[in-house]
């Protein structure tokens, strides 16, 4: 059974060549994303990461110009903490299907249930969370190292001011 996940502060994108699925996800997920992300051509994907915080994606396999694992690398390399789900209705021998499983945080294959999509859908938000709450981890370390650097940093230099302050004084 997968917890409860509010999805309300996520981006999704998704990025099908089949505008009535498009229009599905939109329509069932718009609700349940902050923002969903609709794109027919998978070239417009770059403008859209560049311009947008994407925190997952959802991508068809067969496409014109550029199929689901082009997708997932592109993705990717702009953040490898962004999970790709591929979608696909073809027929896939066992092996190739393992390589695509292996290069992606998720799969589905269509037809497909809502139950099946929530599930997806569900590990990958937590894989993100679980990214964000790295990042978070790292930041709240970091911030406390600086702070402790910036209380030594002052604590020298009040050293230092009054170490001056006697030599000055001595000296007069």
């Amino acid at each position: 059974m997968v917890e409860y996940l509010d999805y309300k502060r996520l981006t999704l994108l998704v990025v099908d060549d089949d505008k009535s699925l498009l229009k599905f996800f939109k329509i069932h997920l718009g609700s349940q994303f902050s923002s969903v992300i609709v794109l027919n051509n998978p070239a417009d994907i770059q403008p859209v990461i560049n311009s947008h915080t994407v925190d997952l994606v959802l991508t068809d396999y067969e496409m014109p110009h550029m199929n689901g694992l082009d997708v997932c690398q592109l993705i990717k390399s702009h953040s490898s903490y962004i999970p790709v789900v591929l979608v696909t209705g073809a027929e896939l021998n066992a092996q190739y299907e393992d390589e695509i499983k292996a290069a992606t945080d998720g799969f589905l294959r269509k037809p497909f249930d809502i139950s099946e999509l929530s599930e997806v859908l569900a590990h990958c938000v937590d894989l993100r969370r679980q990214y964000l709450k790295s990042v978070h981890n790292n930041l709240v370390q970091l911030s406390l190292r600086n702070t402790q650097k910036r209380k030594l940093l002052l604590a020298a230099d009040l050293l230092n001011h009054t170490a001056a302050k006697k030599v000055v004084g001595g000296g007069s």
